[in-house]
């Protein structure tokens, strides 16, 4: 990597995990029972969403114990309960961006993820879409190239970006918000490519 050099790192996250484009690939995903916050943050109690679950298994004649609740940084869940109040969390997961703590927050029943840096800066917010809610361009572009497949299509607004000059990594707000869509094939049913996943812009082109 050329230092001294000035250049947008964009935070993408794929349907299959973290992708941070440009960043180190040490993502991790956090289970509601063990997620802990970096040292020295303040961190919150995440509530796992409610799920009906069959009863804990007995051992010894006593219940199994359950996994401690997740925590986040403060500035981390903040920053998504400015979007939204009320929901739990669903998963977490974390990766390092130009040596920056970001998390990826997944929001129980709503089929969100928010994208957020430790200190509370939203980079992306991505939302579970189905085809027909689509712009026509970017509709018709998917339907051309997956035919009849079952799809998962999500809609992600870049509204941040990840700078790095020299060995000083900063955030830059995006104005305005970028959008692209995902889309990842669940079933490929008369699908003409058969290439599992990519991404198309607002406009209907495919991404490299």
């Amino acid at each position: 990597m050329q230092r001294n050099r000035r250049y947008p790192l964009i935070v993408l996250v794929a349907a299959l995990g973290l992708v941070a484009t440009g960043c180190e690939q040490q993502s991790a995903k956090i289970d509601a029972g063990d997620a802990k916050a970096p040292v020295d943050t303040p961190a919150v109690v995440v509530k796992p969403a409610p799920a009906e679950k069959p009863a804990p298994a007995v051992k010894n004649g006593a219940a199994a114990k359950r996994p401690a609740q997740a925590v986040l940084p403060e500035p981390v869940d903040k920053a998504v309960r400015t979007l939204y109040a009320k929901a739990p969390y669903h998963k977490i997961e974390t990766a390092q961006c130009e040596g920056l703590d970001v998390y990826t927050v997944h929001v129980a029943r709503m089929a969100t993820k928010v994208v957020v840096t430790a200190d509370g800066a939203i980079l992306m917010v991505g939302r579970q879409l189905p085809l027909k809610d689509l712009p026509k361009d970017v509709a018709e572009t998917i339907t051309k190239t997956y035919g009849a497949s079952t799809l998962k299509i999500t809609k992600d607004d870049v509204r941040a970006e990840i700078t790095k000059s020299g060995e000083t990594a900063s955030v830059v707000k995006v104005e305005p918000i970028r959008t692209f869509y995902e889309v990842q094939v669940i079933r490929a049913d008369d699908a003409k490519n058969h290439k599992g996943y990519m991404r198309v812009d607002d406009k209907g082109k495919i991404m490299k």
